[in-house]
């Protein structure tokens, strides 16, 4: 009968080797994320107009022009409407505002307030004319049911610049190149 001869610790390597083979093989594996990549062309629609004491400026852009904000889904491709509705002002905050510099007569004005923000379908056609989107902003919002793909959402925004005098000479200067590879503002 022949005898099987162990060396002392062969069974721990043997162990040490197989953890480290499957941890090796299942490291590198991750379940998908969603890639928060450079859109190839992005169209933001704008609205300005000075009323008042207030410069109000509305647009619109592709939700998934804003990067760096992990977008809830549900099945992974529909908009949790619910969950990113309170993450709308932080996108706007980060991606849109620090992108826009309005003017009153060659300066500066002050710092802009965020007046209203919503989800669209692309479908919606409230950007037809400025009144059409400032209106929109008073109308009922999605209902948390409607199924919008992530591709397919739009996010509007309607910012409130202080400004001396409707009558004086505004000049903007939007700065959204980096929403996308080529970004049409109209």
């Amino acid at each position: 009968m022949a005898a099987s001869i162990q060396r002392p610790g062969s069974r721990r390597t043997l162990r040490w080797v197989l953890g480290f083979v499957i941890f090796s093989a299942t490291a590198g594996w991750s379940p998908p994320l969603a890639a928060h990549e450079i859109p190839a062309s992005v169209v933001v629609r704008t609205f300005v107009k000075p009323e008042g004491s207030r410069l109000r400026f509305a647009l619109r852009l592709p939700l998934v022009s804003i990067r760096d904000f992990v977008i809830p889904a549900r099945d992974g491709v529909l908009l949790d409407l619910p969950r990113v509705e309170p993450m709308l002002g932080d996108m706007v905050r980060t991606w849109v505002l620090p992108g826009v510099t309005v003017f009153e007569d060659g300066a500066a004005v002050g710092a802009p307030q965020i007046a209203a923000t919503r989800i669209a379908l692309p479908s919606d056609q409230s950007f037809a004319s400025y009144d059409e989107a400032v209106g929109h902003f008073g109308s009922a919002p999605l209902d948390p049911a409607t199924a919008v793909p992530i591709t397919d959402a739009l996010l509007d925004v309607l910012i409130d610049y202080p400004i001396h005098n409707e009558r004086a000479r505004f000049a903007i200067d939007p700065q959204f190149g980096r929403f996308g590879l080529r970004v049409v503002t109209t």
